[in-house]
């Protein structure tokens, strides 16, 4: 194993996923010269993990019943990187506002792909967050929902940064005036993938660097007590927002894995989550603290239409 740190033996997982660096590395191989494990980036490896597989379901919209394959989230994904890599140079800090649909995620992937780095924040933050959070990276572009465009735009011109793009990402006309071309990222390992904010002992703002690295080594993980791969869950219910961790590592890992996401950009309500649990019947749940009408009582209920199902 060259991209985990190991106690004893490797776990299937981690083998899993050193036959998915291998066969990566075998397509984008520069003519006889191929990467070694630990070159391959996180670019190639989604797309890779998603391109074998155009057709398996990536998402289900839990608000809209609606199915999203792979190939509908790199058909906007892929054009949509170009244009990024175009219009910015690799290493600029954008930002991504967005409550969880397909738009989110193939705006989330074409970050990744166009080797920029974005700052991901939860989109229910305040006017007076968001402006910590500029003052924290001064973003070059800002991608959000159509439903707090006026609020960004208010927010921006009011601290001065008009010049800023703004882009409504779950409008599909907004993202095809954007997009142009496309290429994959250039990556190393230490290259900067993310930027992730951070909770802290000061009231300043704060964010964290996720490099490629860290994240490929870190795609093992959530299946460490799985043996059956590929596809170790069949869905997985994703509830916290873009800005969390556990929202980066499903997103990232999901699609290598061949785990479908069940989201939806719906108010997280109980009533709504125990919905969608028993009508797709979800064998992992991930949520976020922030979710404040999950109560103990209520958490109850939901792990135990969960454990219905599995």
């Amino acid at each position: 194993m060259s991209h985990a740190v190991l106690r004893g033996s490797p776990t299937a997982s981690q083998l899993y996923l050193d036959t998915v660096l291998d066969t990566t590395r075998e397509n984008f191989k520069n003519g006889n010269d191929k990467k070694e494990r630990c070159q391959v980036n996180l670019a190639e490896i989604i797309f890779y993990s998603m391109k074998r597989n155009m057709d398996g379901v990536y998402m289900i919209n839990g608000a809209s019943g609606a199915t999203i394959s792979n190939r509908q989230i790199l058909s906007t994904a892929l054009p949509l990187a170009l244009a990024i890599s175009s219009n910015y140079e690799a290493g600029t800090v954008i930002m991504l506002l967005m409550r969880n649909h397909q738009y989110m995620a193939a705006t989330y992937y074409a970050s990744i792909f166009a080797n920029v780095v974005p700052l991901l924040v939860d989109p229910n933050s305040t006017a007076c967050e968001i402006r910590e959070f500029f003052d924290l990276v001064y973003p070059c572009a800002v991608f959000c929902d159509h439903d707090i465009y006026n609020d960004i735009k208010q927010i921006l011109n009011e601290m001065g940064h008009s010049a800023t793009k703004i882009i409504i990402s779950d409008d599909p006309n907004s993202l095809k005036a954007f997009c142009r071309l496309h290429r994959l990222s250039q990556a190393t390992p230490e290259t900067n993938a993310l930027l992730m904010l951070t909770s802290g002992s000061t009231s300043s703002s704060k964010a964290t660097i996720l490099k490629h690295g860290g994240l490929v080594a870190h795609l093992p993980t959530v299946w460490v007590h799985h043996n059956r791969f590929p596809k170790p869950e069949k869905l997985a219910l994703l509830l916290s927002s873009a800005q969390w961790m556990t929202n980066t590592v499903m997103m990232l890992t999901c699609p290598v894995y061949g785990v479908s996401l069940l989201m939806t950009p719906k108010k997280p309500t109980v009533q709504h989550v125990l919905h969608i649990i028993e009508k797709y019947r979800v064998s992992v749940m991930v949520i976020s603290y922030k979710i404040k009408i999950i109560t103990l009582f209520n958490l109850s209920r939901i792990l135990g239409k969960i454990g219905e199902h599995t």
